[in-house]
């Protein structure tokens, strides 16, 4: 059954799973304006950075940037140039949390484990899964 705020489910799963990052990211940045400090207790590594509020914004507008770019993917799933910003979007997070974790240690990997998994699956999938949405017409 189609409704009018859901993406088509003849589109499959992967807009779902957009729609679905884009509200967990969205909540996040949320959180970040809301309890700036404990939103950001993910940097809690031996490395971490001294948390204020400044960092927990920028943190926070990031995530919203990243929540608008998937929720426009997971309603414009054949549109090449959005769904690759996705996709970007999610090596992005994935690069700087290995970043964060491996290089930096401003993550400690208990902490990390959940947005690598996430950021994964969405690279894994959406880079399998890119020539079936983006066919030429």
């Amino acid at each position: 059954m189609n409704t009018p705020w859901l993406p088509p489910y003849e589109e499959g799963l992967l807009p779902y799973f957009l729609l679905y990052s884009t509200l967990a990211t969205l909540t996040h940045s949320l959180a970040t304006y809301l309890r700036p400090l404990p939103s950001i207790q993910v940097f809690s590594g031996p490395n971490a950075p001294a948390r204020s509020p400044l960092l927990a914004h920028v943190y926070g507008l990031a995530n919203l940037l990243a929540a608008g770019i998937r929720g426009a993917a997971a309603y414009h799933i054949h549109d090449a140039p959005v769904y690759d910003l996705a996709l970007l979007s999610f090596g992005a997070v994935l690069g700087l949390y290995v970043g964060e974790v491996g290089v930096w240690r401003t993550v400690r990997v208990r902490e990390g484990m959940v947005p690598v998994f996430a950021a994964g699956v969405g690279v894994v999938w959406m880079g399998w899964a890119r020539g079936g949405y983006l066919y030429l017409s």
